[in-house]
């Protein structure tokens, strides 16, 4: 074979090959877009469930700070962080010079503060500076990262919203006076000297322990002026509620409920105060009815009820340090028993 024969066959066997290829036909490339799709369908719910893994073990992780912070409260002042009371100006009544019992309104929230390595937050002065510096550990990973709220109210400040309320039991007892239906205001019962404040504290809703005359004296471990000490815990640290999760709805989640536009006042104001005032709702929940998840449109059923933004469980910190999850099914008589003090309910978590 001559030497041009050799060139000559190899171009045709090139050429040959050449035109034999051709690229995917539309039912092969259909069939690569759907086998992708597949792949992404299946990892997509890996992915999803991850992160709401690692959002969850950081909101417990919350929980579990705040609740050794309220321990070490409870070792160093010798009863759980008091939740203040209802000033008038409350937001503007919490002040480090009040100390942490009877005399200070600001709530638990603020009076843990130093025991979770945030007294530089406890000791600024001004609303605007110590909502603006609120620490991470109040906010839930599952919660928007500008979840905050304008309020002409205060000084037209922006603040943020706290994830997490205290448990007060059974009881709702939000009010300015003592008693309610008329009387001295809190901050006025603070003004007294001691003995007499005393006899009026007793008069005002969610004094914290029964028998005082009050129609809602506390039975939780979160109450106003700083009087909960573990003594009173008599249904065991492990089996008692002492914060929880709730699921704030913001006007961007929901524009009406009960008739009342969502302005942040009336019916729903309860949702939207700062997370270091005083004795307002915001700020603890009540174990009445179970915790409920938190749906885009709808507000709870109950204002005062604890919540959350993580599927199927309620984030709960226990009296002892411990954080468990509550099911959003957990039947009405275990969550009141885990909820009070001192009832008496032979209930577990679990």
């Amino acid at each position: 074979m001559t030497r041009a024969t050799t060139i000559r066959a190899f171009v045709t066997h090139t050429m040959n090959a050449t035109t034999s290829r051709r690229g995917l036909t539309l039912v092969e490339l259909l069939a690569v877009i759907a086998i992708i799709g597949l792949l992404v369908g299946m990892l997509m719910p890996a992915l999803q469930s991850a992160r709401e893994s690692s959002r969850r073990t950081t909101c417990n992780n919350n929980l579990k700070t705040m609740a050794l912070a309220s321990i070490a409260h409870l070792e160093q002042m010798g009863t759980f962080p008091s939740n203040g009371w209802y000033n008038r100006n409350s937001e503007w009544g919490t002040s480090a010079d009040k100390g942490y019992g009877d005399m200070q309104p600001g709530g638990w929230a603020f009076n843990i503060l130093s025991f979770m390595e945030s007294d530089s937050v406890r000791q600024m002065s001004g609303f605007s500076a110590r909502s603006l510096a609120m620490p991470s550990a109040f906010t839930c990973p599952a919660f928007p990262s500008s979840f905050v709220r304008g309020d002409s109210g205060i000084g037209g400040q922006n603040y943020r919203i706290s994830s997490y309320s205290g448990c007060a039991g059974t009881s709702s007892y939000e009010s300015r006076t003592c008693p309610p239906s008329g009387g001295l205001l809190w901050d006025q019962i603070a003004a007294l000297p001691a003995g007499q404040r005393e006899t009026e504290w007793r008069k005002c809703y969610g004094y914290p322990f029964p028998g005082s005359g009050v129609a809602l004296a506390s039975n939780g471990v979160i109450a106003p002026l700083g009087r909960i000490r573990a003594s009173h815990i008599r249904d065991g640290m492990s089996n008692t509620y002492l914060l929880g999760e709730r699921a704030v709805q913001m006007s961007t989640d929901v524009s009406v409920r009960g008739g009342a536009a969502a302005s942040g006042g009336g019916t729903e104001q309860e949702n939207f105060y700062e997370c270091f005032s005083g004795h307002v709702q915001g700020i603890y929940k009540n174990a009445n009815l179970p915790p409920e998840p938190f749906r885009a449109g709808v507000f709870a059923g109950a204002p005062g009820t604890f919540g959350s933004r993580h599927p199927d469980t309620c984030g709960m910190a226990f009296c002892d340090g411990s954080v468990r999850n509550v099911s959003f099914s957990v039947s009405s008589t275990v969550h009141q028993g885990l909820g009070t003090r001192a009832g008496g309910e032979f209930v577990s978590p679990e």
